[in-house]
């Protein structure tokens, strides 16, 4: 290989072997950028070449050959060799730089040498701070967009379940703000406190007794609100459904009941039917029917009533002189 094409592979490995190095006095200058995120590819940062005042600090001979160059890759970024104007390279998504996401501060620091290629001489070492600014750029998302949970009538007021709380990548101010109730319900409340991993707990509270009687089931939205101006946000759709527990008697759909039945009626004869409700659903709402046990001692001889109907039938001999 000639000596031309040796020079960038020269190049490369010194550079390698100085970003390796603790440049201690080295870094004789600092700069310190600001940008936003989301800004087009190609945008202007800034001029390293006129901010750190080279044509003050080095003669024509020097300035005429001067070159820079980043000392490490430095993904999203490009420098002109020439000039030292530094721009982006690509999409700047704040909340996917390392160490970014949803803090309240993003820089980027990275070293840009001056040198002179031929003979290879570095003139300076030059570190560079990139403050990136957050916009409003994501919405709030919840994982599920709908939530169904089952509570017990019996669930006393401070029962609560936890609802898994939304994300957002940006951070600060941009990030989710609140958690809002919609429309509101007496029976319950939402509860909202900060929790050590940065985020939020936010639980549905019982606040009243439940009857599933009266109401079987409450429906609203969590909504999730950044702090953008306007505001995103984003919706969660809740159904609490109230689960039965066996709270209720069955009650007869009359107080007495009155027959007359004649002697000597046929074994097998209907006699009449009671009926009984309860307001409980399924299997705590079905209704058997029975003798209470003395009914059952005294005159389960005569006759027998059927468990599912109340239904009640003659079982044996009539005979009014015994009766």
């Amino acid at each position: 290989m000639d000596l031309p094409h040796l020079v960038p592979v020269i190049l490369t490995c010194l550079l390698t072997l100085i970003s390796h190095l603790t440049f201690g006095q080295e870094v004789k200058s600092e700069l310190v950028y600001e940008i936003t995120e989301e800004i087009p590819e190609g945008s202007f940062i800034g001029n390293v070449f006129q901010d750190v005042h080279m044509n003050d600090k080095y003669t024509d001979d020097v300035l005429e050959h001067l070159q820079f160059q980043f000392l490490s890759e430095v993904k999203k970024f490009a420098i002109v060799k020439d000039s030292g104007v530094i721009r982006t390279a690509g999409r700047i998504d704040r909340d996917s730089l390392p160490g970014c996401a949803n803090q309240d501060t993003c820089e980027i620091v990275f070293n840009v040498v001056a040198l002179i290629p031929e003979p290879m001489t570095f003139i300076e070492i030059i570190k560079v701070t990139l403050k990136v600014t957050d916009i409003n750029d994501h919405w709030p998302r919840f994982q599920e967009s709908v939530l169904v949970h089952e509570m017990l009538e019996t669930s006393v007021p401070g029962t609560s379940f936890t609802i898994q709380a939304a994300e957002d990548p940006d951070s600060g101010d941009f990030g989710i703000q609140q958690y809002l109730m919609e429309p509101l319900v007496d029976m319950f409340r939402l509860d909202t406190k900060p929790n050590m991993q940065g985020s939020n707990d936010v639980r549905v509270v019982l606040q009243g007794y439940l009857d599933r009687e009266l109401q079987a089931e409450y429906n609203f939205k969590v909504i999730a609100m950044d702090g953008g101006h306007p505001p995103k946000s984003t919706a969660l759709d809740v159904h609490i459904r109230v689960m039965d527990t066996n709270d209720n008697s069955p009650v007869f759909t009359n107080t007495t009941y009155e027959v007359s039945i004649s002697e000597n009626a046929p074994i097998g004869s209907r006699i009449i039917q009671v009926t009984a409700t309860d307001s409980d659903s399924g299997a705590y709402g079905e209704v058997v029917y029975s003798f209470q046990p003395r009914t059952q001692n005294v005159y389960g001889n005569l006759f027998w009533i059927k468990n599912d109907t109340g239904e009640i039938f003659v079982k044996g001999l009539i005979d009014y002189e015994k009766g």
